[in-house]
């Protein structure tokens, strides 16, 4: 009997590059533009929608700090700033790329005097905005799920919303995971550095640098998996084994991936921001953004779909149509 030969670094000459990725990934967009229609909606309501305000929430915690004895000036004035700048409606876009919310109001010309909504108790602010959460992880599945159709060339039909449904409580079930395990991260350093500072010895900054560095590698191992949810049609923790697996058989060529993804993702709302000085540039920039920010999730998808099915894992991974529902 022959025995099976794992998949290595050097079986990726035959995958599609970065560059070949991303080319393949604009492709589909332009060839399907509506994809980036859900990031516009969400981009139009945070410019010209009624924005809900921290600011009660942050003058609670503004007197509070004050009432310590040894206050830090630079901690109360960016509470401060944060409660005049953030507007809670944005965490929609927790899982959805916005041009607003990643540059802020301030760097979008106004259309009318924006309304913002500062009479909320400050109680119920944190229990909104876990809620907005929440709301933004489900749409964001929704266009995330979208895009995995386009990618796996599946059909639109009524089954999209029962797999957008299940992926949105897959991906919520992810979330809860990683909030777990980084609480299990974060808590041994809490408890080693309280024990190590009785006993006299300040291993706080060593401490915190191993954990930071943990957790970069573990994001870095945990790329893939949300795209993993929806493209190979997993539930958590299957996406968080086949993430695992598709990095760290391809260490090299993900963190490149990883690397130009970022670099687009974060480059491009600056370069638009050029075109927010008026109300037209905004619209303009919002499409742009949306058009690309699609595209490089599509490209990380494709990027997964490639290896995940060279490295011979299973679910719907063909980039053939796929048959009509049942």
């Amino acid at each position: 009997m022959q025995s099976q030969r794992r998949p290595s670094e050097a079986d990726n000459q035959k995958l599609p590059g970065i560059i070949d990725t991303f080319g393949e990934a604009f492709a589909l967009v332009v060839q399907r533009p509506y994809l980036a229609l859900v990031p516009v909606l969400l981009d139009l309501y945070l410019w010209l929608g009624v924005s809900l305000s921290v600011k009660p929430l942050a003058d609670e915690v503004e007197r509070w700090l004050r009432s310590l004895p040894d206050v830090n000036a630079e901690a109360v004035d960016q509470v401060v700033r944060f409660g005049e700048s953030f507007d809670l409606v944005s965490l929609l876009g927790v899982s959805i790329p916005t041009l607003v919310g990643q540059l802020g109001h301030s760097a979008v010309a106004a259309v009318g005097d924006h309304l913002w909504l500062t009479d909320l108790p400050w109680w119920s602010i944190p229990p909104l905005a876990a809620a907005l959460v929440v709301a933004g992880l489900i749409v964001g599945t929704l266009y995330l799920t979208g895009v995995a159709y386009v990618v796996r060339a599946q059909p639109f039909n009524r089954r999209f919303w029962r797999d957008a449904g299940r992926n949105a409580m897959r991906m919520l079930g992810f979330v809860v995971i990683t909030i777990l395990g980084a609480m299990l991260l974060i808590l041994p350093v809490i408890f080693t550095s309280v024990v190590l500072m009785v006993i006299g010895i300040n291993a706080v900054p060593l401490l915190v640098l191993l954990a930071w560095s943990a957790g970069m590698w573990l994001f870095f191992l945990l790329f893939f998996a949300q795209y993993a949810i929806v493209v190979s049609d997993v539930g958590p923790l299957r996406a968080i084994y086949l993430s695992y697996n598709v990095v760290r058989r391809n260490v090299w060529s993900a963190a490149g991936f990883i690397i130009v993804y970022f670099v687009i993702s974060n480059g491009v709302p600056v370069a638009l921001n050029l075109l927010t000085s008026s109300p037209v540039g905004v619209v303009l920039a919002m499409g742009g953004n949306a058009f690309i920010a699609t595209g490089v999730i599509a490209a990380a998808m494709l990027f997964y779909r490639d290896r995940a099915r060279a490295l011979g894992q299973p679910g719907p991974l063909s980039n053939a149509p796929a048959g009509p529902a049942s």
